[in-house]
C-alpha cells in the first residue's frame, strides 16, 4: 500500500498490513490447525515439526481474520463477541481504505497492491462478495459519496480500467475478445508516469457503473 500516511502513525509513503484468513475446507477436512499466533502487529509464526522453532514479524497494521466470527441475518461476517479481535471487512477499510482515498482527494497518487499466493485471501480483502464488500467497492462507494458532498466548483471525472499480469504479459479484461498478441505495452512519461498503451478506459459516472465494469471482467 503506498499512500500519505495517516495522521497517527508515521509518515512512511508505503505500509505494509497482514491478514490471517480462516481455514478453508479443505483444510479444516484435513484437520490443520493454526501455527500463527498475534500480538498487536506482530506475527509470530510456528515450525509445525518444532514447537520451540519460531520466527516472529512486525508490520504496521494486522489483522486477525481466523477466527472469532459468526455470519449475522444478513450474510455480514462480524466479530462472535462485541470487541473482539476479529477484523471485519469494514475493520480494514477504515485503517487502509480511508486514508487511501483521503489522499487521492488531495490529489496524492495512492495505490493498494494485494499480495499473495492462489487462495490467500486476496480477492475476499480487495473485492469481497456478497454483503461483505472489499476494499475497491467501499472505496468506489465513498469517492462518488465525496464528490456529491463537494461544496467547490471543481469538476471530477472517473474512468475504470482493469487489467491483469500474467506470465509477464499485460492483459485488458475490458477486452477479453481483442487480445493483443504478446500482452500490452507498458510505458513510461515525464509528466504521466507509467502507464499501459491501449489500455481500455471506459468512464463512470457512479459508483454502481463501476461495479457494473467490474462484474464484466469476472
Amino acid at each position: 500500500m503506498r499512500a500519505k500516511a495517516p495522521n497517527k502513525h508515521s509518515n512512511d509513503c508505503v505500509k505494509v498490513a497482514v491478514r490471517v484468513r480462516p481455514f478453508n475446507k479443505r483444510e479444516r477436512d484435513a484437520g490443520s490447525r493454526c501455527i500463527i499466533s498475534m500480538v498487536s502487529t506482530s506475527i509470530s509464526i510456528q515450525d509445525p515439526r518444532d514447537s520451540q522453532n519460531q520466527r516472529s514479524f512486525s508490520f504496521d497494521y494486522t489483522y486477525w481474520s481466523h477466527s472469532g466470527f459468526i455470519r449475522d441475518y444478513s450474510g455480514l461476517y462480524v466479530p462472535e463477541e462485541q470487541g473482539g479481535r476479529y477484523a471485519d471487512q469494514d475493520r480494514v477499510f477504515q485503517d487502509l481504505g480511508q486514508g487511501i482515498l483521503e489522499n487521492a482527494l488531495q490529489g496524492y497518487n495512492s495505490t493498494l497492491l494485494a499480495y499473495g499466493q492462489t487462495g490467500s485471501g486476496k480477492s475476499y480483502s480487495m473485492m469481497g462478495y456478497g454483503p461483505n464488500k472489499g476494499l475497491v467497492p467501499k472505496l468506489c462507494d465513498r469517492l462518488f459519496q465525496a464528490f456529491g458532498e463537494t461544496q467547490d466548483s471543481r469538476q471530477c471525472q472517473v474512468f475504470f480500467s482493469m487489467l491483469e499480469i500474467y506470465n509477464e504479459q499485460v492483459v485488458d479484461l475490458l477486452s477479453r475478445g481483442s487480445r493483443t498478441p504478446g500482452g500490452l505495452r507498458v510505458r513510461e512519461e515525464l509528466q504521466r508516469g507509467f502507464y499501459v498503451e491501449g489500455l481500455r478506459k471506459i468512464p463512470c459516472e457512479s459508483a454502481k457503473q463501476v461495479h457494473k465494469n467490474g462484474k464484466r471482467t469476472q
